[in-house]
Formats: C-alpha cells, structure tokens, sequence
C-alpha cells in the first residue's frame, strides 16, 4: 500500500496543473489587399465566451481552457471571416477583405499612411470588390466613373482609354496624361508620363484608390492624381477553381478559367480570359486573351514577396470619329478610310515584377519592387503606318519608421522610384489599302525618370495630424533618329521638387476635418518635343518645360447618425501653369507652353445605410448613393497665335456630372444594383462655339450567389446598360477642323453570365 501511495501523491500533484493549463491561439490580422495590420479586430472563440482584440500591429493571443476549432474575426469596414484554427499551434496570418458599407472604416495606402480613410489628409475614394460587380465588370469605366471628379473615356470597344481627374488630361485622346496609375504596386506609367491600359484585366481587379489632386510628394509626375489598382484576392481559406462566362450584345463574349488559393502562407490568383466583341460600329471589332498572375508568399510573421505577372495579345478595330450628323442620325457606322485602310491595332505585352516586403522591427519596414514589360505593336493609325518596340524596366522602394514618442504618434517615409523606357518606333506613308509605305519616320528613343521622396507626419495634438513631404523629380531622353543621319538630342530638364502639406483633425472618431497644399507636374513626352515635319538638326524643341499644377484642397469626411450616414466633400483650386498647346504653323506641328488654367470645383459624396444585417433579417444591405462633381475650368492665359481664349471654359470639361443609385442584398445571396448619371455639356473648342449636348444614363444589375454543400458556388447575374438607349460619344476629338468631333457610344445593351467554382 505504501508503494501505491507515492504514484499517487505525484498524479496529484499534475492535477491542478493540468486543470489550470491553457489552449492558445495567436495570429495578425491585416487587410487583404494591402497587407497592412488591422488593430481593434475583435477575436471571438466558437464558444462564444473567449475573446480577444488585435494590438496596434494587428496581432492577436486567445486562450482557452478547452479546444479553439474555429474562430470569428469581425471588425467595422470588413466583411467578417469564419476561420479554421490550426491544431499544430502555428501563428494564424488571417486576411480580412474591405466591406463597402462603411468606407471610412477601411485603410487606405495611396498616401502612404497606415489610417483609415477617415483619418486621411487628402481627397481619396476607395473603390472595393462589391463595386466593381456592382456594374459590367469587363469595362472599368463604368466603376470609375462613379467617383467624383473622375472621368474615364475609352474610344473603341477596349483600348485607347483616357482618365481625367478634375478635368486635366482632355487633350490626350489615345493614353493617359496627368494621371500616374499603379497596379499591386507596380508603376504602369511610362518614364515620359504617359499610361495606356490595353494590356490590364479589368475583370481581375478587386480594389482601387483614387487619390484626388497632385500626388507627386510621394509618386512623382502627375498633375492631377494617382490611381493605385490591386489584383482580387483569394478568399482567406479557401483553394477553389472557378469557370466564367459572360455574354451579352453586340457579341459580346468573355470567359475567365480562375484558380484561388489563399491561406497562411499564400495568397494565390491565377486567370485566363479570353474576350471577343463584335462591336456596336462598323469596323470595331475586338478580341484579346489575358494571362493574369498574383500571388503573395507569407514566408513568416515578417516578410511578404508578392509576384505580379500578365500577359495580353490584342487584335482590335477602330472606327474613328464622325460628325453630329452621324453622331445621331449613324452611330453605328465607322469613318470610310478607317474601313478601307483597316486601321486597328495588333500588340503583345508582357509584365512582369517582383515585390519584397520586410518588417525590421515593429516601427521599421521596407517595401521594394523590381519591374520590367515588354511591348510589340503594329498599328495602322492615320495618317501613317507605325511599328513599335518597347522595354521598360525600373524599381520602387520605400522606407517606413513609425516610432512613438510619449503620447505623440509619428510616422517617416522614404524612398525612391527609377523608370526607363526604350523605344524603337518606326513610321511608314500608309496605302490606301493600309499597307506600310516610304519610311517616314525611325526613333530610338531612352527616357528616364527618377524621383527621390520624403514624407513625415506627427500627431502634433491629440487627433490632429500634420504631414509634410516633396520629392525630387529628374527627367531626361535621349533621341537618335536613324533617318536624319543618326542625329542624337538629348532633352534633359531643369529637376522638379514638389512639396506637399497636410493638416487633419478627427473629432470623437466619427467625423474628420483636412486641408492639403500640393503641387504636381508633368514632362513633355518625347514626341512633343519633336517638331512634326521639320528635317533640320534643330527638329528637337528643347525648350520646352514641364507643366505645372499647384493645388489647395480643404475638406470633410464623417459617418453620422449612428454611422448609417457616411459623407464626404472636398473644395479645391488648382492653377495650371506653362500647359502644352498643339499649334500648326506653316505645316509644321509643334508644341509651345502657351496656356495656364485654373480650376475651381467641389466634389462630393454621400450614402445612407437604411438596412443592413444587424438591423433586419433576411436583408444584407439597402443602402441609397450620390457622388456629384462641380468644376469651373477656365483658360487664365492661352493666346494661340492671333488667336486669344484667355477666360474661355476649358476644352474638354463638362462643368457638372452626378451618380446615383440604390444597392440591396439579401442574406440568401440575391442583389440588385441601379445606377443614374448625368454628364453635363462639354465645349469641343478652344473657343468655345461647338458643345456637346448634356445627356443623362441608366444601367442596373441583378444577380444571385449561393453555395450548394461545402464545394461548389454559383453565381448567377444580368443587366443592361443605357437603358435609355442615349445617344452620345464615348470619347470627343476637340479642335477637329473637319467637325468629326465624335466616337458614338454603345446604345442600350444587355449582359449576363454565371461563374461555377468548386471549393477543395
């Protein structure tokens, strides 16, 4: 008995121990697509006792005297996730997707700032998954242009977009001007500061922020704003194969064959679609196929390295711009010598670029990315015949330290972007049939950009924010034009410092008060400088300066009356200076800096939760919208040889446009989204004797997503685009001497599909 008694004394002794011993669950909550922590998430157990809430860095520990199998984590702004806990004990990664019911909640990136929308000092709208499908997924337009103070052109069925924010960038009809654009990161504006979008996926983004007004301090060239895009993310926890199709008028054709996988340790996205319209005109004709691959890698709590890669083969038609007459009485028809001489455009392009992100401390991280593209086209383009080669390759890189000083916050950001480009144009007379002619035309040319940036913010006072940052820009090309006897001009201009300063307050975390001086610039692009028609060695116009833009902005943003009610409204000036004006003189086309403008506008928006989940069951969200856009664009100085439009409206600036439109959800899965537009009249002339007439559009969408067990998902949809069947251009032609001003937009259309994914 005695030798009973010693196991026995010692068995009680691990008793209380084990009774008292705890089960832990630890892990970091960041947002989805930009991969920031997300603090004062709140951890729930499936006990629903046992709770925790993330720290500053978004990390989390639960213990529990019994076995955690799965945990919530909800917080404002996101949608919630029902997470599996991991029985071997390792740190959860959990990655939370933005919600579009209370945006001011969410965390924006596009000033490099770790805040939330509410908390920014600057004009940001977030766009998020819900508002992309919310519309014809496959045209980015039709999201975009919801965002006050944005307008988005595209002037055939796919290709040749043009984006202006706050009225800059009417006078580039074919790519975009004044406005630098990213994707996961990743610069897709060329070195000279033009962008073009015929080789991105629409259907592949999930997120956009669109910074309003200069953002040079941190970006570099640009006048009007940024636009930084984001590939969609896997849902956190699931691997799935998804197969799309979406048909609709005028021939309308669109698959996309998905693989997703996202968990702990990667985030994967992989798509092909491949896309055919006929076209609403003749001769519009499209088709291109997409390669789409994002994927982040979490090798441990401290480094991320995300892949971006793509590629686009296009074969597409253009039908060219017609007078009013055709406008309304012919849309459908194309421009004769568009069809005769096949004008279109055949490329492929390939991306390709690589980004690390490390966290040396908990106050001290880097993110660097190294890029390059490749780009072939062969286009048909009155009045000639080009051939183009391009490679562009760069790097991004930027500081963040975020210590804290007693009670005051603050915040340091550093970097630097370099971008270059090498491009092999080659100009032929084209034929009346299309064909390449005579050479006229073979430039090598090398542009390159560099900007160096710094950025610091303080909390000065409790709530109150104060960011102050410029960044130095350097620009320079190089041009050997192989028929002018291997002349080489190199252009390099005076370097560019554009300072930026930002004040803002939060008052009981529901409403936020900013004011923001900023200033922005672009360069001529290379073909600016080139004098049109000249073969003398002093063909190169080195004279020419960059345009300027210096802005003041001050604003409001707030979620009121239990923040169902979510407003935001931003007043701005910009002045325009030294702008680039086309002119003709004597044959010979050139570009002086010959016109400042000034621009003087309120945007604003304003939404109003009526239901959401917490509220009414059954129903997900009923939730009414207006963004409205008001902008008094006028020339200060512009004389154009005898000519002088000093105080005329900008060319190209409708001086009002307005959203609106109803969301509804149920919980079982069903939507329906309607959307309103108004776009103003638009002068078509520097002076100002030809408008386009004001017109108005209505589109709406229905849908239904639903699960059938645990592995496959179906999501059904339908809609229609304007329904009025409107008559009005897609994109204008301004100044045109011969009165084809238009390219006539699709009249009233209709779309549907269904995706079928399978969950493993």
């Amino acid at each position: 008995m005695r030798l009973l008694r010693i196991p026995l004394a010692v068995l009680c002794m691990f008793l209380p121990a084990a009774a008292l011993a705890q089960l832990a669950v630890k892990g970091t909550v960041v947002d989805q697509e930009t991969k920031e922590p997300l603090a004062g998430a709140v951890i729930l157990a499936d006990d629903n006792a046992t709770h925790a809430t993330t720290d500053s860095r978004g990390r989390f520990e639960l213990s529990s005297a019994r076995p955690i199998r799965t945990i919530t984590v909800r917080l404002i702004g996101y949608t919630s996730a029902e997470v599996a806990v991991p029985q071997n004990g390792e740190s959860m990664y959990i990655q939370l997707a933005p919600s579009n019911i209370r945006l001011s909640e969410v965390q924006v990136v596009g000033v490099a700032s770790e805040k939330k929308l509410l908390e920014n000092a600057s004009s940001v709208s977030l766009l998020t998954e819900n508002d992309f499908r919310r519309n014809n997924e496959i045209f980015l337009q039709n999201t975009l242009n919801l965002v006050p103070g944005v307008q988005m052109n595209v002037r055939s069925a796919s290709s040749q977009s043009n984006i202006l924010i706050r009225g800059i960038g009417t006078y580039s009809r074919f790519s975009i001007r004044g406005v630098k654009l990213y994707m996961n990161g990743v610069p897709l504006t060329d070195a000279d500061g033009t962008t073009t979008l015929e080789d991105i996926d629409f259907t592949t983004i999930g997120r956009a922020e669109v910074l309003r007004g200069p953002a040079s301090s941190i970006y570099g060239s640009n006048l009007a704003g940024v636009v930084l895009l984001q590939t969609r993310k896997a849902p956190y926890g699931e691997i799935s194969l998804n197969q799309g199709v979406t048909a609709g008028s005028y021939g309308l054709l669109r698959t996309n064959t998905t693989f997703m996988a996202g968990g702990d340790q990667v985030n994967s996205y992989v798509n092909y679609g491949h896309q055919h319209i006929d076209g609403f005109r003749e001769h519009s004709e499209s088709d291109k196929d997409f390669v789409t691959v994002a994927s982040d890698f979490f090798l441990n709590d401290r480094q991320v390295v995300s892949v971006l890669a793509n590629y686009t083969s296009i074969d597409e038609n253009y039908a060219g711009e017609v007078d009013s007459a055709a406008l309304y009485g012919n849309p459908e028809g194309a421009f004769p010598a568009y069809i005769s001489k096949d004008i279109g455009l055949e490329a492929d392009q390939k991306r390709l670029a690589v980004t690390h992100s490390y966290d040396f401390s908990s106050d001290f991280s880097n993110v660097t990315t190294l890029f390059t593209s490749d780009v072939s086209k062969v286009s048909p383009i009155e009045p000639r015949f080009s051939r183009t080669e391009q490679t562009k390759f760069g790097g991004r890189t930027l500081f963040t330290y975020a210590p804290v000083f007693g009670e005051m916050r603050t915040r340091l950001n550093f970097g630097a972007e370099y971008n270059s480009n090498y491009t092999i144009s080659k100009a032929y007379q084209i034929s009346s049939e299309g064909e390449p002619g005579e050479i006229s035309g073979d430039n090598e040319v090398r542009a390159y950009q560099t900007n160096a940036f710094l950025q610091a913010e303080a909390e000065i006072v409790e709530n109150t924010t104060l960011t102050a940052g410029a960044s130095y820009n350097a620009v320079t090309y190089k041009n050997l034009d192989m028929i002018r006897t291997n002349l080489t001009v190199n252009s390099e201009f005076d370097p560019v410092i554009t300072p930026r300063v930002a004040l803002v307050h939060v008052f009981d975390d529901r409403v936020s008060v900013f004011a923001q001086f900023s200033m922005g610039f672009i360069p001529p692009t290379a073909s600016q400088i080139t004098l049109s028609g000249i073969k003398l060695p002093s063909y190169i116009n080195t004279d020419l300066k960059p345009e300027r833009n210096t802005s003041y902005e001050l604003g409001s943003r707030g979620a009121l009356l239990g923040d169902r009610l979510n407003y935001d409204l931003t007043l701005y000036r910009m002045a325009v200076t030294d702008a680039l004006i086309q002119q003709t003189v004597s044959g010979v086309t050139a570009y002086v800096n010959a016109g400042s403008a000034n621009y003087t506008g309120a945007e604003a928006s304003l939404s109003y939760l009526i239901f959401s989940e917490e509220d009414v069951d059954g129903i997900q969200l009923l939730r009414p919208w207006v963004t409205f856009t008001y902008n008094d664009a006028k020339f200060d100085e512009y004389v154009l040889g005898t000519n002088d439009y000093s105080g005329n409206k900008v060319t190209g600036v409708a001086p009002m446009f307005l959203n609106a439109g109803v969301d509804f959800e149920l919980d079982a899965g069903a939507y329906v989204n309607l959307t309103y537009q108004y776009i103003d009249e638009i002068p078509l002339r520097d002076d100002n004797t030809v408008y386009t007439e004001p017109h108005s559009l209505i589109g709406a969408r229905a849908g239904y997503r639903a699960r059938f067990g645990s592995n496959i998902s179906c999501h059904l949809y339908a809609g229609a685009d304007n329904l009025a069947d409107t008559r009005y251009a897609a994109t204008l032609a301004f100044n045109a001497g011969d009165g084809r001003y238009y390219a006539p937009a699709v009249g009233r259309n209709f779309y549907g599909g269904v995706t079928i994914g399978y969950i493993f």
